[in-house]
């Protein structure tokens, strides 16, 4: 596999989605198609003030997923989620997740002073504190990252 790893904003989901959705589908998670329902609904485009919507590429195909809104539950204006993060079965462990994740840290500090997210798997929670979140039993959040001065 390659290792040149692609990270762009995207503004549309059309022509490149359903591969991975299907895929998503497939192993049992659903919030790739809540992605999908959100954004042609226009209940989440990730177009709000510092936030993005990131697609991976390795050799110009899609491999994985992630976003970053405003945390509407922290209602504090500071806090950012870290939403969607998929990566395709074939591309897990070659950095792809990692890369995703280090981009939206990267963007969000500017805009916010922590980022929260919510998991339902072990393995995601082992990889999410090995990128420096810690686990964390504030409502609708498993684990937050905050930022240092």
């Amino acid at each position: 596999m390659a290792s040149s790893i692609a990270i762009d904003d995207v503004r549309t989901l059309e022509g490149w989605i359903e591969p991975m959705a299907a895929e998503a589908a497939a192993e049992g998670f659903g919030f790739v198609d809540r992605l999908v329902r959100e954004w042609q609904s226009g209940e989440n485009t990730f177009s709000a003030a510092g936030e993005r919507f990131l697609l991976a590429r390795v050799d110009d195909r899609a491999v994985g997923i992630c976003g970053l809104n405003r945390d509407a539950s922290a209602r504090d204006g500071a806090t950012g989620r870290l939403r969607h993060l998929y990566v395709r079965p074939a591309w897990r462990r070659h950095g792809v997740g990692k890369a995703l994740v280090e981009e939206v840290l990267g963007s969000a500090r500017s805009s916010f002073s922590r980022v929260r997210l919510r998991t339902d798997t072990a393995a995601a929670g082992a990889f999410y504190a090995a990128l420096g979140f810690a686990g964390s039993t504030e409502p609708n959040a498993t684990h937050v990252y905050v930022f240092r001065c």
